[in-house]
């Protein structure tokens, strides 16, 4: 697919005639989706620099120092670029249906059981391997991405997104994780007919924390309307627990980039999410 540079964060809008101005000093941000090689390639640097430099995941991949993996033939791939110095500062990627059938699966397949997704009425996407540089996690980077997503992709024809969406294990084993998973469940669980199950459960015997650590993206997503639907996956390579987290197609969009704004004014140095 081949889109143009998407949306500047003076030009997100819903509808014709909208637009949003973000807080002095981020309008050198621009999302746009990837045309070239070039630029899946630099979101791979960032997901490595993130997910195996910062993270301490091991990463199974062709060429060390990107973060590469099959699916990405068959993804979109969408970035945000700081134009001062044309680095990309955060990456998502979207996995469409058709494309998960082609390719033999969404990337979640490989962690849970997701038969009940899968007969729900409407088709679903799935988006992953989200992350930002951790300079540009002071700004409204993350609504950006969904912003992009929003205006330039066919969201109407789905009806829900997708997405694995990672917590910790280090330090403590997966008590922290543990906490965090039921202090969501307990706020926003998934309908029964929404359920999934994960392929590698949680050690036995884990007992929870007893403070919750959310991470700021998670609790984006959660902000946005996302809902949990059921215990986690165990992913033993990042050394995360992953959460499936779903989220109706219509709750994104530059509203809630607004409000991502909104609140930037009123606290220049909060955190997305």
């Amino acid at each position: 697919m081949t889109i143009d540079r998407t949306v500047s964060e003076t030009q997100s809008s819903e509808s014709e005639g909208e637009s949003v101005s973000l807080p002095r000093g981020e309008a050198a941000l621009v999302v746009e989706w990837a045309q070239s090689e070039q630029t899946i390639r630099e979101a791979q640097r960032l997901r490595w620099v993130v997910f195996a430099d910062e993270q301490g995941a091991r990463i199974l991949t062709p060429e060390p120092g990107f973060d590469m993996d099959p699916l990405d033939a068959f993804c979109r791939h969408i970035v945000v670029r700081d134009l001062r110095t044309g680095q990309v500062v955060a990456c998502s990627r979207i996995l469409y249906e058709e494309d998960a059938d082609r390719a033999g699966g969404f990337y979640s397949e490989g962690e849970f059981d997701l038969t009940l997704i899968r007969k729900a009425p409407g088709r679903t996407m799935e988006m992953g391997r989200t992350c930002v540089h951790p300079d540009y996690r002071k700004t409204v980077t993350i609504g950006l991405l969904w912003a992009g997503i929003a205006q330039y992709t066919a969201f109407r024809e789905y009806a829900r997104i997708i997405g694995c969406a990672s917590i910790p294990m280090r330090p403590d084993a997966g008590a922290s994780a543990l906490a965090a998973y039921d202090y969501l469940m307990a706020r926003c669980p998934s309908s029964e007919d929404q359920r999934v199950i994960p392929r590698h459960p949680l050690p036995g015997g884990l007992v929870a924390a007893a403070e919750p650590k959310v991470p700021p993206l998670l609790m984006a997503y959660v902000r946005y309307g996302a809902v949990v639907c059921g215990p986690p996956c165990w992913d033993p390579g990042f050394d995360t627990a992953d959460l499936l987290m779903m989220l109706p197609a219509e709750n994104v969009g530059p509203r809630y980039l607004r409000r991502y704004v909104e609140r930037r004014k009123r606290d220049p140095n909060g955190r997305d999410g």
